[in-house]
């Protein structure tokens, strides 16, 4: 059993999870979403001195985050742009072989075989 509530702390906002854990533990996940998973019988105020204390590494973390270029998930599906041996290239989906594959074509097109859905 595992109960959620929201926290505001200078200016944070972060996710409080209670479970059936035996430590505190905190994350930081893009684009800067703070979330605390906490022992269930852990006290407010443990929880709240343990966050105090990693103030600057949460603000630090999210600053990064921040900076960072983040693309969205990819759907596979033709005009996509992917990443391959780290050039952009557009992506092709043909239905209907009877093998998949993957294979880059002389224009450099990702080529994507598959079989029908």
């Amino acid at each position: 059993m595992s109960t959620t509530s929201l926290l505001s702390l200078r200016g944070i906002d972060m996710h409080i999870v209670r479970k059936n854990i035996r430590h505190i533990y905190l994350r930081v996940t893009p684009p800067g979403h703070v979330r605390v998973a906490a022992p269930l019988r852990c006290p407010d105020e443990t929880i709240l001195r343990f966050i105090e204390s990693k103030i600057s590494w949460i603000k630090k973390t999210q600053l990064n985050l921040r900076r960072q270029k983040w693309e969205p998930k990819k759907n596979f599906l033709s005009g996509e742009t992917h990443l391959l041996f780290g050039q952009l290239h557009l992506l092709s989906i043909y239905e209907g072989a009877r093998r998949g594959g993957v294979e880059l074509n002389n224009e450099g097109i990702i080529e994507l075989h598959c079989p029908p859905r």
